[in-house]
């Protein structure tokens, strides 16, 4: 089975890198060029999808607002989804950050190919699971 993923990426360059890098991985992506695209792409056929590489700083709709809204309703298909952040910005190269803010892992830019493929395997498939799950597991 082909991973299918939805990349959200606002830079040219970035994008395409990474279309390249996935397609050479043997994985199956779809592009969003703003969070707003991601959005709406994700309202016609979440079940498209695997996972979403979603960048943080876009115009129109950040990742981050992409992501919280995503997150925000539980009966969405779409909120399932595993989230990896992507991002140059140190700022936001802090896991337990994305992690409160709803991604489920954090990637750096330069992508580093063997970080990528560890990643997505580690995700595709899975889904995510409920937030009450996620909350007795800790609590264990």
């Amino acid at each position: 089975m082909t991973v299918k993923i939805l990349i959200v990426e606002d830079d040219y360059l970035s994008r395409f890198l990474m279309q390249e890098v996935c397609g050479s991985l043997g994985y199956d992506c779809e592009v969003a060029v703003n969070g707003q695209q991601c959005l709406d792409r994700l309202k016609s056929g979440a079940a498209d999808f695997d996972l979403i590489l979603m960048d943080i700083h876009m115009p129109r709709i950040s990742g981050l607002e992409a992501t919280v809204t995503i997150r925000s309703d539980p009966t969405n298909p779409a909120s399932a989804l595993p989230i990896i952040a992507v991002t140059a910005d140190i700022h936001w190269h802090n896991r337990d950050r994305c992690l409160a803010a709803g991604f489920d892992a954090l990637l750096r830019k330069p992508v580093d190919l063997t970080e990528l493929s560890a990643t997505v395997e580690t995700y595709a498939g899975r889904g995510r699971p409920p937030a009450e799950a996620k909350v007795l597991a800790a609590a264990s």
